[in-house]
Order: structure tokens, then C-alpha cells, then sequence
């Protein structure tokens, strides 16, 4: 009963630890600044070309720039939680 008990454990933990890495990995890059750096510099690079009408490079611009913010406000929560938990 015990070993199958562990087993059953194990691969509950296996599986665990598999999904707490895609979600690591997932908020890695949703929260990173140099990607969205990135999307911002693609889609200035594809309204110059004329692949983006003015209106899509705006819409588009003003998403990338609200996560921007976003990701820079966690930041400061997470630096400002991490004093006040040092205090």
C-alpha cells in the first residue's frame, strides 16, 4: 500500500514541478521589459515598411506600451514588498 501510495505521490509531484516551471517560464516573459522593447521596435519597423496602416500601429503601440507600464509597476511593488518585508 505504501509503495503504491509513493508512487502515486511521486508523479503527482513530477507533474508538479513541470507545471511550476511552464508557469515560471510564462511569467518570465510576460513580465520581461526587453521583450516587449522588442515587439515595440518590430512593429515601428513594420509601420515604416507599410505593413501597419497608422491606426494598427497605433492600437497596436498603445497595448505594448499599458504591459510596459504594467510591468514596470510589479517591479516596483515587488522592490517596495521586498523593503518593507527587510524592515
Amino acid at each position: 500500500m505504501f509503495i503504491i501510495d509513493d508512487l502515486l505521490f511521486l508523479s503527482f509531484r513530477g507533474l508538479w514541478y513541470v507545471f511550476a516551471e511552464i508557469y515560471n517560464q510564462v511569467e518570465a516573459e510576460l513580465y520581461d521589459e526587453s521583450t516587449v522593447h522588442q515587439q515595440l521596435l518590430e512593429l515601428q519597423f513594420q509601420y515604416e515598411l507599410g505593413d501597419l496602416s497608422q491606426e494598427e500601429y497605433e492600437q497596436k503601440e498603445t497595448e505594448l506600451l499599458a504591459r510596459l507600464r504594467a510591468i514596470k509597476e510589479r517591479q516596483q511593488n515587488i522592490a517596495e514588498a521586498s523593503l518593507r518585508g527587510g524592515e
